[in-house]
């Protein structure tokens, strides 16, 4: 392996792999600007990675040398944004954002710097949740969430100000508004009640006779008045 300064500074210095005359580049690198990977025999490396350091992400490319295109870009927290070229080389429009830290996958539609948010799933597999959105970019709002068991709730209403105004269940049936939030409160209250009653039988253990709360108090009793 041999390594020799480029002729711009921008990439710092490049190492290159192989004997004399065969000597192939592996990679460019200046450590406070970007680090260029390179694939393939000599005379046909192609770049394959690009780390930005200031920005904290790796731009990964696809296609033979002289043609190379972003095809992912992956972010020191995890992120990885799935991007789609665009008309003009260097050029790319974000379609896909997979977020494992968050816990969710965001799709998106538009145009190169026009990308809008239209669905996001959040988990996975049989229980994850789907999130309709529209609008455009920077002003998306929830139209629809799907929830695992089949249950599609459907919104109106600005981003972030969206509110409910109906539910499809599984079955068919529509549910209207009064009647989502009477179930709401339905269920807040009979889950109250569930706390309290397990709440009122742990007090009531506890005091027992020879329940430990008991013996704590009387524990602490006569560590006071030496009784």
């Amino acid at each position: 392996m041999h390594t020799y300064p480029h002729p711009s500074a921008r990439f710092g210095v490049c190492t290159y792999e192989g004997p004399p005359g065969h000597k192939r580049l592996v990679r460019c690198a200046n450590p406070r600007a970007c680090t260029l990977d390179y694939e393939g025999p000599p005379g046909q490396e192609r770049k394959v990675r690009c780390y930005i350091a200031p920005l904290e992400k790796t731009v990964h490319f696809e296609g033979e040398r002289g043609d190379e295109r972003q095809a992912w870009v992956e972010y020191n927290d995890g992120d990885i944004h799935y991007v789609c070229q665009g008309p003009y080389p260097g050029l790319a429009r974000k379609v896909l954002i997979v977020s494992p830290c968050r816990g969710h996958t965001t799709f998106l539609k538009g145009g190169v710097k026009m990308e809008r948010v239209v669905a996001r799933v959040i988990g996975s597999g049989a229980n994850s949740e789907k999130l309709a959105f529209d609008g455009p970019r920077g002003q998306e709002r929830r139209v629809r969430r799907t929830l695992p068991n089949g249950t599609v709730y459907h919104y109106e209403g600005e981003r972030g100000h969206e509110q409910i105004t109906h539910a499809l269940l599984p079955c068919g049936r529509r549910v209207g508004r009064i009647r989502l939030l009477w179930m709401a409160a339905r269920a807040c209250v009979l889950k109250a009640n569930i706390v309290h009653f397990w709440q009122s039988e742990t007090q009531r253990r506890l005091c027992a006779a020879d329940g430990a709360g008991r013996r704590a108090d009387l524990a602490s009793f006569e560590a006071q008045f030496g009784a």
